[in-house]
């Protein structure tokens, strides 16, 4: 079944348990298209998933597919809240072949989940300037999902500031459980970001428990010239003695 919550502010929130039939989602459309025709407003989606459906049978998928095409164009926003490895890529791959933007949220940000999905802009995170370090360090905390705008607003100007007063600059870089995810856009911008300034930093202190994002750099590190350390969350003041040094 999928609980239909129509909670105000033209945000509906759903709910789905156990496995999901064909009829579910013949519901459910009926339910979206019958708040649509009473108010004559399109509402914003917030699915509180904590996983994958579970469908029913092939007879379900097609009804989730024609409820998604037959909406998707129509619905602005759709927040996914849930901590599963499939529903943190989910948004990723649904950009490519939805019109809606889908964010998804941890558990812990249901809050922030209805905030974002009840606000007129996409701007869910943003990039924390982190004080009490030398004029040569960049140090910055990740918050949210990060877009393309905190890369074009925030980090690269402050960045490009330092330059003018150093020749190389050394770069903290905190991605703890404040930090979701990157929009499509944003993971774009952090790889022009890093092979546009790959010679502008001398020493990278990467703070995270994330495991593709530490695989990653360490992929990576052999292409840039910087001294990059990976530290644990656990260990946030080595990573400040370190990039100090």
């Amino acid at each position: 079944m999928i609980e239909v919550d129509f909670c105000g502010d033209n945000i509906v929130m759903l709910t789905p348990k156990g496995n999901l039939t064909a009829e579910d989602f013949s519901e459910l459309s009926v339910a979206i298209d019958g708040y649509i025709n009473g108010t004559d407003k399109i509402p914003n989606l917030v699915i509180h998933a904590g996983q994958l459906p579970n469908w029913d049978d092939f007879r379900a998928i097609k009804e989730h597919m024609r409820f998604v095409r037959n909406h998707h164009r129509l619905v602005k926003k759709v927040a996914i809240i849930g901590d599963t490895l499939a529903l943190k890529a989910l948004p990723l791959l649904m950009d490519h072949f939805v019109a809606a933007k889908i964010r998804r949220f941890s558990e812990a940000k249901i809050a922030e989940a209805l905030i974002w999905a009840k606000s007129s802009e996409d701007h869910p995170g943003n990039f924390e300037l982190l004080d009490g370090f030398p004029a040569d360090v960049v140090a910055v905390k990740a918050r949210g999902i990060i877009t393309s705008q905190d890369y074009r607003e925030v980090l690269l100007p402050f960045v490009e500031k330092k330059l003018k007063g150093h020749a190389r600059l050394k770069l903290l870089f905190v991605l703890d459980e404040d930090f979701d995810s990157y929009s499509e856009a944003a993971a774009w911008d952090d790889l022009r970001f890093g092979f546009s300034h790959i010679g502008d930093f001398s020493k990278i202190a990467l703070v995270t428990d994330i495991g593709w994002i530490r695989h990653g750099a360490k992929l990576f590190s052999p292409l840039v010239k910087a001294d990059i350390h990976i530290f644990d969350v656990a260990e946030l003041d080595d990573a400040r003695s370190w990039i100090k040094g």
